[in-house]
């Protein structure tokens, strides 16, 4: 089984550099694995932005047992014992390494469930299904590109990609895509695709139309707009998202106009998006189609609202 190194992962860094050097700019490589590289380089922003060109790794579809995806995200690459790791990632990444904030929050402190916080992936599987059905029956065909908008540490686009090459499987993405601003969580994303490489479980195929594969953005959604407008489906946790108040017409929280006229204007008529616990603004050509209440334990549940671009 060849390691997911066979494949180059490129990706470009723009990051704050000196307030006193204008425009100065700094190129170095760094080293993801045996055969990888990456091209880091470091600008005077204010914002960080990367970009991947090709993918991380592929998976061969029908290459997995039925269940078998479940167990890998849960057992593998993202296990319970390293639950308060990925929770202090979701710290730092809102507060800073060097916040004197960030180190008087402890990894399991309540405050966080607003900077990072594990969608449980059997809701992941029931708001697919719905959407898939939505996208199926507007479009006339399955979709094949799923996007997970603010993607955090990767888990929830491993596993779809991963459920996707199961052998029972009923939809087959060909890409699926993390965009997160962080590069924090960022990183730990392409870790987890590391170690998944390392131990072999990700079966890769000479045949690209036979593939599924993963593309791993750092980037502020805004400057993924090439990524979001191929999406025939994408996840939104938008559960601390801001919002705009409560829509009575639609008996939902709405999320803030930036974040439903971006996708407005970036998604293709036919795209469905899943959001949760707010839904997208009808006034920005979004059509709310289904309402499904899932399970999410920490939150004591959540709602998913599924809506298409008009």
């Amino acid at each position: 089984m060849k390691s997911l190194f066979n494949f180059l992962f490129v990706v470009v860094l723009s990051n704050a550099f000196s307030p006193t050097r204008r425009g100065s700019t700094l190129t170095r490589p760094i080293s993801l694995g045996p055969v990888s590289m990456c091209c880091k380089k470091v600008c005077d922003q204010q914002l960080f932005s990367a970009r991947t060109f090709i993918p991380v790794t592929q998976i061969a579809a029908n290459s997995l047992k039925p269940g078998e995806s479940i167990h890998i995200i849960d057992n593998v690459l993202y296990p319970e014992s390293e639950y308060k790791r990925r929770m202090a990632i979701g710290k730092d990444a809102q507060f800073g390494e060097e916040s004197s904030i960030a180190a008087a929050v402890e990894a399991n402190d309540p405050r966080l469930f607003l900077t990072y916080h594990e969608f449980p992936l059997q809701s992941l599987d029931a708001l697919l299904a719905l959407a898939t059905d939505t996208f199926e029956t507007k479009n006339g065909r399955k979709p094949t590109v799923l996007v997970d908008l603010g993607s955090g540490c990767g888990r929830l686009v491993l596993y779809p990609a991963l459920a996707s090459a199961e052998t029972n499987c009923n939809t087959s993405w060909k890409e699926v895509h993390g965009i997160e601003i962080s590069s924090l969580m960022h990183d730990d994303a392409v870790n987890a695709v590391k170690k998944g490489a390392e131990r072999d479980m990700f079966s890769l195929s000479s045949d690209v139309s036979k593939s599924i594969q993963i593309f791993l953005h750092q980037a502020p959604a805004n400057e993924m707009i090439d990524v979001l407008s191929k999406a025939d489906i994408i996840f939104c946790y938008s559960t601390v998202f801001d919002s705009k108040g409560f829509n009575v017409d639609i008996g939902a929280m709405i999320l803030a106009k930036e974040w439903s006229q971006l996708l407005a204007d970036s998604c293709k008529s036919g795209t469905v998006v899943i959001t949760t616990d707010r839904a997208l603004n009808p006034d920005d050509e979004w059509s709310l189609k289904h309402i499904l209440e899932v399970e999410n334990p920490s939150l004591l549940g959540s709602t998913g609202y599924i809506s298409i671009r008009e």
